[in-house]
């Protein structure tokens, strides 16, 4: 299978999988919601979200190995990859364990920490530890996930996380609609994951015959080698967390819990929108691991210009959606008091969107090639900025002044200072990135607004049905056009081949 089938596939894979989770969420929530009552869902949440750290816990290990396999499977360097996988696996057994006896010995003073109705004190405490106990397995195994992206099989971790998912889903609808409580919902849950490591690791030694697990091959210099490497990357993933949360911080230090409430409806969709760009440029960083361990320059620059050009497609049409019908939606969603602040913010917001082809491009590429340390330091500059600014506008501006205060320097970052660091590591020249990226991509995303704009204006989307038919069609208006003339006539022929044989054998 070519590079480029390769890549694809792992994009529409991952593709699934986001929808999956989108869609089973969207209607579990409510469902959960009525049956178990506000207290004890807001429990369960909760105790959930405790399992939501195990990506901090991780340390930024798991990038590591997904480069370092990547790079020693293309050297064809075998010892070495098991160097790191083991070393990365004994680091990641160890603080899984320590995790599991933290979670146990929390678990008695809990009390102390949150207000919990006596009721159910003992299910939450029991809960506690389960999830306590689920990340520590995830952690242990961990590296398998690891691997397997490190040999580029995004599909196959999708289809497992799919799969499970769904299972997990459809248990945790019988236990409710059969009664029972929210400790059920966490052995669910820990069954599931131990299930789903499982399969993981299994497929791991199918794909990988050269895969050996001995925790005597830990190795003090591979030691150093990864967290030379994850020390950046769980510093950059904190510093990206942090910003992403630090807005609603200064809005209840200077405008009250009121205000966040605006800022979080616009910030909500931006997530969806940079959580779908991010699991398809994720999908990059193997590849080009492997392309730097060789040394192919060509193949870098190649997936660079592409990769960018592709993202920006998505992002063009995505964000001319949020800033056309992100009015009318808003409206639907949350109710017209809400409409007019949180628009205003969701623009603010999603403007500099519309300037930075390579953002998400740029993060695979930098992981991919390990440099991590020049992107953390714009990333540490970028952030120490917006708080600055944020002080100053929030007493001028409000709201908008905090949205304005995070938006500029993300322009500066990810529409200058990057893409400028990217094309002289590269070697490419603005001239070229700007004719192979940023051209072709505005006379479809043109073609796009005026649909939009002449649809809303004159077919106003008073319904969800309403919405989503001008979405679709304007999308479908849009994937026409940039066919046409965002891809190269070898690009057309390649899919157009693909599509055929998906017919031939259906």
């Amino acid at each position: 299978m070519s590079v480029t089938s390769k890549i694809i596939k792992n994009v529409f894979s991952s593709w699934t999988y986001y929808f999956i989770q989108l869609a089973i969420g969207f209607f579990l929530m409510p469902f959960m919601v009525h049956r178990l009552g506000a207290e004890v869902y807001g429990l369960w949440i909760l105790v959930f979200s405790f399992a939501a750290y195990v990506s901090f816990f991780d340390f930024g290990i798991r990038g590591s190995v997904v480069k370092y396999v990547a790079e020693f499977e293309a050297k064809k360097d075998f010892g070495s990859l098991n160097k790191v996988i083991n070393t990365s696996w004994l680091i990641h057994s160890s603080i899984g364990l320590l995790i599991i006896l933290a979670f146990f010995m929390l678990s008695n003073f809990l009390q102390y920490f949150f207000e919990i109705n006596p009721m159910f004190l003992n299910d939450f405490r029991v809960c506690f530890r389960l999830i306590g106990l689920s990340i520590g397995l995830t952690l242990f195994f961990n590296i398998f996930v690891g691997i397997l992206e490190g040999y580029k099989r995004n599909d196959v971790v999708s289809i497992i996380e799919s799969a499970t998912f769904i299972l997990q889903s459809a248990l945790i609808t019988v236990i409710v609609i059969k009664g029972y409580g929210i400790v059920s919902l966490a052995i669910i849950i820990i069954l599931v994951n131990l299930l789903k490591q499982i399969i993981r690791a299994i497929c791991c030694f199918n794909i990988s015959p050269h895969l050996r697990l001995n925790f005597f091959l830990f190795n003090r210099n591979t030691l150093k080698t990864i967290f030379s490497y994850s020390i950046f990357l769980f510093t950059f993933q904190g510093m990206l967390t942090i910003l992403n949360s630090l807005p609603n911080i200064i809005l209840g230090a200077f405008l009250g819990t009121a205000s966040i409430t605006f800022y979080s409806i616009a910030e909500r969709l931006i997530g969806y929108f940079r959580t779908f760009l991010f699991t398809t440029s994720g999908t990059l960083v193997p590849f080009i691991s492997s392309f730097d361990a060789l040394n192919d320059t060509k193949r870098v620059k190649k997936s660079f210009l592409m990769g960018s050009k592709y993202s920006y497609s998505i992002v063009l049409f995505l964000v001319l959606i949020l800033i056309v019908m992100g009015r009318p939606f808003i409206n639907l969603w949350m109710g017209e008091a809400f409409t007019n602040k949180s628009y205003n913010v969701l623009v603010i917001i999603v403007i500099p969107l519309l300037f930075s082809p390579a953002f998400f491009t740029i993060q695979a590429l930098l992981k991919g090639l390990g440099r991590l340390k020049e992107i953390t330091i714009c990333t540490a500059i970028q952030l120490l900025l917006s708080v600055i600014l944020s002080i100053i506008l929030v007493k001028k501006l409000g709201l908008n002044g905090v949205a304005l205060a995070f938006a500029i320097p993300y322009f500066l970052n990810y529409v200058i200072v990057l893409p400028a660091l990217m094309l002289h590591i590269l070697g490419i020249s603005g001239r070229d990135y700007f004719k192979a990226v940023y051209l072709k991509p505005m006379i479809p995303a043109l073609i796009l607004l005026l649909c939009l704009i002449f649809l809303r204006n004159n077919y106003y989307p008073s319904s969800y049905i309403v919405l989503i038919l001008e979405i679709l069609f304007s999308g479908l208006i849009y994937s026409i056009v940039s066919f046409k003339v965002i891809l190269e006539d070898h690009e057309r022929n390649f899919y157009l081949s693909k599509l055929n044989l998906c017919f031939r054998n259906t």
